[in-house]
């Protein structure tokens, strides 16, 4: 595998050495997956027998499905109700902590979140601290997404307050027939915790 990565050696089967070698595995690759793509109506994108870089059969352009839109990541697994076997955030530590006293308050569309974290175990420990927030309804966005965090050092037994000014465009969502982003008036739920599925702390605010 070392020959391989320094292109002292060739892929199993291939006589040419290097990376011409990969060249040729990976353009025999490209070419598989084009051929195995059915090609577009006449008349579609790029045109009856037109070609196109990185085109299907034939060299015509093909489409790859994607379906997850704004469900991408930790925001799949909510949108599905599906429990990851390690959730957005998580961090093995050999300490525990504690969170307490989440504050959300609204001036406008700023935001501003403040809450109390404690090392509860008997070592020193880091701990990334996280703020989530669900939107309106209205939105149609994921159930939540991240938009803040705070790195802390904590001593045994010791506590930190976060104090955090969200940015608003964080809170916004793209309004497709505006064609700009905005912020939806509603209810919005602040959460805080160690990771997007280990969340003690939450708060409703309005915005306007």
């Amino acid at each position: 595998m070392q020959q391989l990565a320094a292109g002292a050696a060739a892929p199993a089967g291939s006589a040419v050495q290097g990376p011409e070698a990969w060249a040729q595995v990976i353009q025999t690759a490209v070419r598989a997956l084009q051929a195995s793509q059915p090609a577009p109506a006449a008349g579609g994108r790029g045109g009856a027998g037109g070609g196109g870089a990185g085109g299907g059969r034939g060299g015509q352009p093909f489409e790859v499905p994607y379906t997850e839109k704004l469900q991408v990541g930790y925001k799949w697994y909510d949108a599905q109700d599906k429990a990851p076997l390690f959730p957005f955030g998580f961090g093995l530590s050999f300490t525990s902590y504690s969170y307490s006293g989440l504050k959300a308050a609204e001036s406008g569309h700023d935001v501003t979140v403040s809450f109390t974290v404690r090392n509860t175990g008997k070592r020193a420990g880091k701990e990334i601290a996280q703020v989530y927030a669900s939107l309106p309804e209205s939105t149609n966005e994921p159930p939540k997404r991240l938009i803040g965090w705070q790195k802390l050092s904590l001593g045994p037994g010791e506590s930190k307050t976060v104090s955090l000014t969200i940015d608003p465009v964080y809170l916004s969502y793209f309004n497709e027939s505006a064609d700009h982003w905005q912020i939806a008036p509603g209810s919005y739920k602040i959460m805080a915790g160690s990771s997007s599925r280990d969340l003690p702390l939450s708060q409703a605010i309005n915005l306007d």
